[in-house]
Parts: C-alpha cells; structure tokens; sequence
C-alpha cells in the first residue's frame, strides 16, 4: 500500500538531483509557449478532463442498470429453465 508512493518520491527525488528543478521548469515552459508555434492548427486536449467527462454519473449508472435487469431472456435464466425441466 505504501510501496507506491514511495518509490514515486524516490523516483521524483533522483531525477530532481540529476536535473535541477530550474531547468524542468524551463523545459516545461518552452513546451507550453511554443505550442502553438509548433502545431498551429493542433487541437488542444486535456486528457483528464476526456477522462472525466466519459465516466458516467449516478443518473446514467441507474439508467443502464435499469436497462440490464429488463432483458427477457439472458443465458442465465434460460438455463436454469431448462434445468427445472
């Protein structure tokens, strides 16, 4: 439980000692300004806000679940009606 953490601090703490945290910062700054000098016409994207947007909410969870005890004849319960035979 406590394995991950620590080796995502202690992978955190060997790259920082390498690559001084001045010089991340200055990559990721270039990355971000020249963007759109790069790619002009690329979409921009936020791959955790597409991640949270298709996770479905309570109401949808309901609605499916709803969905699926309605099905007439699953496997399930064709087989136990043949088993009652």
């Amino acid at each position: 439980m406590y394995c991950v953490p620590f080796l995502i601090l202690v992978t955190v703490t060997v790259i920082t000692y390498f690559i001084p945290v001045r010089y991340i910062l200055l990559i990721w700054g270039i990355n971000k300004f020249t963007k759109k000098l790069r790619a002009p016409y690329a979409i921009d994207n936020n791959e955790v806000f597409d991640f949270l947007r298709r996770v479905p909410s309570d109401v949808h969870k309901v609605q499916y679940s709803e969905l699926k005890t309605v099905s007439a004849q699953s496997p399930l319960r064709r087989k136990r009606t043949i088993e009652r035979r």
